[in-house]
């Protein structure tokens, strides 16, 4: 079972993802994560830009990188027959993290989330699972 979740971890890190600049993570993100085409000024690239910089301090990791890792981890759930937006993962991942700077990694949290959700828990258990282990860890 350890070695299913280390194998989830390694392709998250090695799985090829679309390179993102800085400066249009957002809008890649929102096209990305939208089933019909995006304007300029829709209302989830302000959200995205929210999320992006909150995590990005919570988890002192680069924008770019928790971008293209919450990508990796749609695919990884589309591949397992789980529809979950990338917006609802990333907005999970900020309400995991309750001191807004964790000494764990996004990649592992998110493989966290990925393997419980391969186990069949939803988005809601998942995240709430994650914050209970968290919050005994302290």
């Amino acid at each position: 079972m350890r070695r299913k979740y280390l194998i989830i971890l390694f392709a998250l890190l090695l799985s090829p993802s679309p390179t993102l600049a800085d400066d249009s993570l957002e809008h890649r993100l929102a096209v990305e994560d939208s089933d019909f085409p995006i304007s300029d000024d829709h209302f989830t690239i302000a959200s995205f830009r929210t999320l992006l910089a909150s995590l990005s301090l919570a988890y002192g990791e680069e924008k770019r990188d928790i971008s293209s890792l919450s990508v990796a981890a749609q695919d990884q759930l589309t591949e397992n027959g789980i529809k979950e937006k990338i917006l609802t993962i990333m907005e999970g991942m900020d309400r995991i993290v309750t001191d807004r700077r964790t000494r764990h990694t996004y990649a592992v949290t998110l493989s966290a989330y990925i393997a419980l959700r391969i186990q069949g828990q939803s988005h809601l258990q998942a995240i709430d699972g994650i914050i209970l282990l968290l919050k005994d860890m302290k």
